[in-house]
């Protein structure tokens, strides 16, 4: 699927939680905001509250380690030394407590969890919790029913091998556990907890690292995998094991996470972990904040009517034992991201009027004019004085009479192998869009009135570079009501170096699972529209 360029307004990015210590596990629904945090000396569970008095409190605290926390409105499950803690924060009382640790406990040959096997990775939703026991290699999944009576049981390997172990990467949504299953290679699996059925349906195959799931009509998933020769991948899938949709983007991609049509994961391609989000039902991609820093995706939350909402935890120097809470917020009302395109940047207000008379235009910018009018340069290298990822700023003035700013993005490179470059957040070239002989791209883009954002981040060999200048281009063609021609972004062409001429060759891309890019097979020009699905 290629990217969805045709609403590209400007999300924000913030840092929420800073300072000593390190901070971690951050989970959100609606305005709260779960995270572990060793500032005290040990890990406690403390409450973030977006707009609330005080923002921050402790819920989990004291002596010993309280880490790993999830939250479903105001149920808690979090771990501790005996194990999961399942807790309603608002009120303090505790539903589900995990029993003693015996210092000598017994096997018990009826589970495969044992006492003595140690907990991680509880997911909590309105009806349950789910966990991991085990070490990697030996896993399996724990589930606890406690809307009404205290439930508790295992879930095995259902691939059928007897006595086999890893079942991992549990996601919960109502009644509904995915997993992972080791047992036979990676597959992906569905249980149903309500009482009386328990059916555990199989997804789909392959090699799996990562699951989540959630409902958009009906229960869906989004899987991280790599197969049929690609590496690993996010798609989606319905509980019937069809695949609905995939993003191909060169690299691996890991940690899904799913919230109604939004999905959220983290790209590898350039070398570090960086938070990408995709709205699966239109193809569009958003990078919260490209960035040299390693970003470690622990949740997604879509509130009804306001905005997509991201959290995750960011290793802004560098360290792992100093990550700060980074929560990314994106508006989205009534099924729209306001803005898209029209030029009208509030859903309930009639459209605009209608412009006045045209006027003479410039001709259309073109990347070798002699003197263009370059409204932001972004300078990114693995050489001195070069970023590896930056962010510019730029005005955006419109031209008289149109509601945005049509803009020509000249990207020159070289020695880059992977990248992402965005135009307010959305991505308008990706990993696929580089390799060693790519020096040169175009891309036509619009940017919205006001203050606009270039951004990007590179991997590639000591000595590569890149430089993507941002050019007015209000002499484009424009329709009757004043906006760029066409619903999205237009990438033009891409030159080799060792050719010098206009080629479409590159690796990776959309369903191809090889070498061969979604540019693959035009010898000369290539002109390539993204628009909605």
């Amino acid at each position: 699927m290629p990217f969805d360029t045709s609403a590209k307004p400007s999300g924000a990015y913030s840092r929420i939680v800073q300072g000593d210590g390190d901070q971690t596990d951050p989970s959100i629904d609606a305005q709260f905001i779960v995270y572990a945090s060793n500032a005290s000396g040990n890990w406690d569970v403390l409450l973030y509250t977006i707009g609330g008095d005080p923002l921050i409190r402790v819920v989990a605290g004291g002596p010993g380690d309280q880490d790993q926390p999830d939250v479903n409105q105001t149920t808690l499950a979090y771990r501790v030394a005996d194990g999961i803690v399942l807790a309603n924060w608002e009120f303090g009382n505790v539903l589900r407590a995990p029993p003693a640790r015996d210092p000598a406990p017994a096997f018990d040959p009826s589970r495969q969890c044992q006492a003595f096997d140690p907990v991680s990775q509880p997911v909590v939703t309105s009806v349950l919790a789910t966990w991991e026991c085990g070490r990697p290699g030996a896993r399996n999944i724990e589930v606890a029913r406690y809307a009404g009576r205290l439930e508790e049981y295992e879930l095995t390997s259902p691939a059928g091998v007897a006595g086999a172990g890893d079942q991992f990467g549990a996601a919960a949504f109502e009644q509904y556990v995915a997993f992972v299953d080791g047992a036979d290679g990676g597959s992906v699996w569905l249980h149903d907890t309500t009482p009386g059925s328990r059916e555990t349906r199989f997804v789909c195959d392959g090699r799996a690292t990562g699951v989540a799931v959630g409902a958009l009509g009906g229960t869906v998933l989004a899987v991280t995998r790599a197969s049929n020769g690609h590496d690993a991948d996010v798609e989606i899938w319905d509980a019937e094991g069809q695949l609905v949709t995939s993003l191909r983007v060169d690299g691996v991609q890991q940690n899904p996470h799913l919230s109604g049509d939004w999905a959220a994961f983290e790209d590898l391609s350039t070398g570090r972990s960086q938070v990408v989000l995709w709205q699966w039902t239109t193809g569009l991609v958003f990078v919260p904040h490209p960035s040299a820093s390693n970003q470690t995706l622990n949740d997604l939350g879509v509130v009804a009517g306001a905005e997509v909402r991201v959290v995750f935890a960011d290793d802004v120097d560098g360290s792992l034992g100093n990550r700060d809470i980074a929560l990314y917020r994106l508006a989205y009302v009534n099924g729209a991201i306001p803005d898209d395109g029209t030029g009208n940047g509030d859903p309930w207000l009639p459209p605009p009027p209608p412009p006045p008379p045209p006027v003479v235009r410039p001709a259309p910018a073109r990347c070798d004019d002699a003197d263009p009018t370059v409204l932001g340069t972004l300078e990114l290298g693995r050489e001195p004085a070069r970023p590896l990822a930056a962010a510019v700023s730029f005005d955006a003035t419109p031209f008289p009479g149109d509601a945005d700013l049509p803009v020509l993005v000249c990207i020159d490179s070289s020695r880059v192998t992977a990248g992402w470059v965005t135009l307010d957040d959305a991505a308008i070239a990706s990993p696929a869009d580089f390799n060693a002989e790519v020096t040169h791209l175009e891309v036509r883009a619009v940017a919205e009135a006001g203050a606009a954002r270039i951004a990007g981040t590179i991997a590639g060999k000591p000595g590569s570079w890149l430089v993507a200048r941002v050019l007015a281009d209000p002499g484009r063609t424009m329709t009757a009501a004043g906006s760029p021609a066409g619903p999205g972004t237009t990438l033009l062409a891409r030159a080799a170096a060792s050719a010098g001429s206009l080629h479409g060759a590159g690796a990776g891309g959309c369903g191809t699972g090889g070498a061969a890019g979604p540019l693959a097979g035009l010898a000369l020009l290539l002109a390539l529209r993204l628009r909605r699905r």
